[in-house]
């Protein structure tokens, strides 16, 4: 399966919002009808080249690639749709930021975007080819002036005049609520995939299209302050450091390779990032920190083209079954399953923008930062769609996140609705499906009237408990 583009701004222009298309049903006016178009027109970007002579609607070889879709009603993804029809889903989040890998895995750690700075912590301006610029090239449709992996990946906006801002930022003015763009005064932040700033054993990485060692504060920091245990694994870490080039190991996955806190205490690098053969004995020993990540590498992470959802299916598996071996870690413990983005694919659903580098398109849930752990309990999670990440109160527990890079959207399951005492008032109603008795008993629900359920929310308040704390159940 190919790879469909998933950079900023090709992702907000497949999402096509102009508030002359809003309606009652769809509020923020983005029609979602232009994924094919920008895949023949612009797909991953021009890396700053001029478009070929000979160009065509076949050259970028993507096409309708966007449009794809597993179905799980016919067989795919069978291990995920067992889950999600046992476990609650989360089906109302949305990844962080339009775009790809980088940016969005960087949310895990920050709930910020990271941008251009002097090396030294001050934000300065990056070199003209780093820049985003998406307007056409003269005589091109819609080929982009400065844009690639190889390309632009910065943009200050702060500055409507800047290419590309002002009519994402005219748009977002337009709406009724008049969300804040939220950009510094002449900063220039990361849309897209940049290498971290520093190398795995902790030099800093000189190489081309590099972000500068980032300041920006991240989870791991508001982790150890409060003296809760975590860790990040990464399959291929000892790898990548010790000879990258042979790696599998994704270092624009990791969140914490950015930071300049982090990587330049050696003590905190050796006690906190590991590698996947860590967290297997950390689970047989029942040594798993409070908190953990678990990223796979780049020949298991269900990436199209490089990779096959099957492969990260059996690596969530394996993680799944080795929890579960171990009575004692199975009843402690929350694992979230998430992908970073939407990997560029047609999403139906409806989007409500909010700063200008998201909310864009569903992904696969990411709600990590505050997660309760409740005695005698253990919760599986996972969904298609991702949330952003609060810096609220950190609760000690035993939290779990396996996270691929990106997957297309799966058919959700059919669920039948059941009204709830729960959502009255300002809660909205939420979804149920039976399930077995054992089942219930090791998610932690209780029984309510015949049989057992497991509530999954549906869009609504009910579904960002996060975002209104006074209304969040006990």
């Amino acid at each position: 399966m190919n790879s469909p583009v998933h950079r900023f701004y090709q992702n907000w222009q497949q999402s096509n919002c102009n508030i002359a298309h809003a309606t009652l049903d769809n509020p923020s006016g983005c029609k979602m009808d232009l994924f094919a178009w920008v895949e023949v027109s612009i797909g991953a970007g021009s890396n700053g080249k001029a478009q070929a002579a000979n160009f065509t609607d076949q050259s970028t070889g993507e096409g309708a690639t966007a449009l794809g879709f597993y179905n799980v009603n016919g067989g795919d993804m069978p291990y995920f749709s067992d889950l999600a029809r046992h476990y609650t889903i989360s089906d109302n989040y949305h990844q962080p930021v339009m775009g790809g890998t980088g940016a969005n895995s960087i949310m895990i750690g920050t709930a910020d975007a990271l941008y251009y700075t002097d090396g030294n912590g001050n934000p300065a301006t990056p070199p003209q080819n780093e820049i985003e610029n998406p307007r056409p090239q003269p005589g091109t449709n819609n080929w982009y002036a400065q844009d690639g992996y190889s390309g632009g990946s910065y943009s200050n906006c702060s500055d409507p005049k800047q290419p590309g801002v002002g009519a994402i930022r005219h748009y977002l003015d337009s709406l009724l609520y008049h969300p804040n763009a939220n950009c510094a005064p002449s900063t220039y932040y990361l849309l897209n995939n940049y290498n971290p700033g520093y190398n795995g054993d902790g030099a800093v990485n000189t190489s081309t299209f590099t972000i500068p060692p980032s300041p920006v504060r991240t989870i791991a920091d508001t982790l150890l302050e409060n003296n809760i245990s975590w860790k990040y694994y990464g399959e291929g870490w000892k790898t990548f450091v010790t000879n990258p080039s042979t790696s599998v190991y994704c270092n624009i996955c990791n969140p914490f390779l950015y930071e300049t806190a982090i990587m330049t205490n050696p003590a905190l690098v050796a006690a906190h990032l590991q590698d996947t053969p860590n967290l297997y004995s950390d689970i047989a020993n029942g040594t798993l920190p409070a908190v953990s990540f678990v990223k796979p590498g780049g020949l298991l992470d269900g990436h199209p083209s490089s990779s096959k959802f099957g492969l990260y299916e059996g690596f969530v598996h394996k993680i799944i079954d080795s929890v579960q071996a171990n009575p004692a870690l199975w009843a402690s413990t929350a694992i979230f399953i998430t992908t970073d983005e939407g990997g560029g694919y047609y999403d139906s659903g409806y989007i409500q923008p909010g700063l200008l580098r998201g909310r864009p398109a569903h992904s696969p849930h990411r709600r990590v930062a505050v997660l309760t752990r409740r005695s005698g309990r253990s919760r599986l999670f996972g969904s298609r769609v991702a949330g952003e990440i609060h810096r609220t109160q950190l609760v000690a527990g035993t939290y779990h996140v396996a996270q691929s890079r990106q997957s297309p959207q799966s058919c959700p399951v059919s669920l039948q609705p059941i009204r709830s005492d729960e959502c009255a008032g300002d809660w909205r109603p939420v979804q149920r499906i039976p399930v077995p008795a054992r089942q219930a008993v090791r998610s932690g629900q209780r029984k309510r009237g015949r049989g057992w359920n497991v509530p999954v929310l549906i869009p609504g308040d009910c579904a960002r408990e996060d975002a209104h704390p006074r209304r969040r159940r006990p």
